[in-house]
């Protein structure tokens, strides 16, 4: 489904280069991949000097003809007298393939950004919209991506991380995220351009049996409690865009000589659609698990 694999995933070709010196610092952002990149997401990171920084409402990013560019400041670290030490920078850049722009970090008065990132919370979920896309992260159950919408229309809803077993007694059982325990969601960043949520979450069967290699040491995890095997997943969101990145890394819970079975046959995002999908919709699409949906990457 095009228009919803836009939504969920999409992955930059830009190389960013930055070095510390007195303010004003340059900065580079340079197309890699032989693809326009219009108006695309950048995130870097900026090392300062100590003393010339207090708050990040001291700086303004410029571009190479001098006009201020929208741009979300994060403090990483400080100075032990209390200055920045390491700001991240989220921006978006106009570039045409194999294309390189200048930019310039320096000290400035800013204005807000015209479209920025909303973030709603409650105990059931966080609410993120972009502008162009809107979606859910369930706190109570392990789907990652709850609703996705965009114009206020459903577009599909999340159905967790899937994973296939390869070994053993693992061999052809689906251990998914939905099935798992909770552990973590939050904002973990936020601001006008960007917004990245973390989770922490375990990957259970269908009758909850959590994933344990069989050869995992017996003294350990003879009670199965997922602390084995994680999944923990980084959403960003950005202003204005209708896609959402995505880092998912699977997590190792013992020494590796307990686990050399630890293999996995594939792993899956999985989503329902609010509505059948066409032939040009279904376009990409690796296909479907036990009949839950489409995925969008195995």
């Amino acid at each position: 489904m095009r228009g919803l694999i836009c939504a969920i995933s999409c992955c930059a070709m830009l190389a960013v280069s930055a070095f510390a010196a007195e303010l004003p610092v340059s900065i580079s952002v340079a197309e890699t991949g032989g693809t326009a990149r219009p108006n695309w997401p950048v995130t870097s990171g900026v090392p300062l000097p100590k003393g010339a920084v207090r708050e990040t409402g001291e700086l303004v990013l410029r571009g190479a003809d001098g006009k201020i560019v929208p741009c979300q400041f994060d403090v990483v670290t400080r100075w032990p007298d209390g200055s920045v030490k390491w700001v991240d920078l989220n921006f978006q850049t106009d570039l045409a393939a194999g294309a390189k722009r200048e930019y310039r970090l320096e000290k400035g008065a800013r204005t807000a950004p015209r479209k920025a990132v909303r973030v709603t919370e409650t105990d059931e979920a966080i609410t993120i919209d972009t502008g162009a896309i809107s979606f859910t992260v369930p706190r109570k159950k392990g789907a990652i991506i709850g609703e996705v919408k965009t114009g206020g229309r459903l577009l599909a809803t999340g159905r967790g991380l899937v994973i296939l077993g390869a070994k053993d007694a693992q061999k052809g059982v689906e251990f998914s995220t939905l099935n798992g325990k909770v552990e973590t969601v939050e904002v973990e960043r936020r601001g006008p351009m960007m917004v990245r949520v973390h989770l922490l979450l375990t990957c259970s069967s269908k009758d909850g049996k959590p994933y344990i290699p069989t050869s995992a040491s017996k003294k350990k995890y003879n009670e199965p409690s997922g602390d084995f095997f994680k999944v923990r997943v980084r959403l960003h969101a950005y202003a204005g865009k209708p896609y959402i990145y995505m880092i998912a890394s699977l997590l190792h819970g013992g020494p590796m000589d307990d686990s050399p079975d630890a293999f996995f046959k594939s792993a899956a995002l999985v989503f329902k659609p609010a509505a059948p999908l066409t032939s040009a919709e279904a376009e990409g699409v690796s296909g479907s698990v036990a009949g839950e949906g489409f995925v969008l990457f195995q």
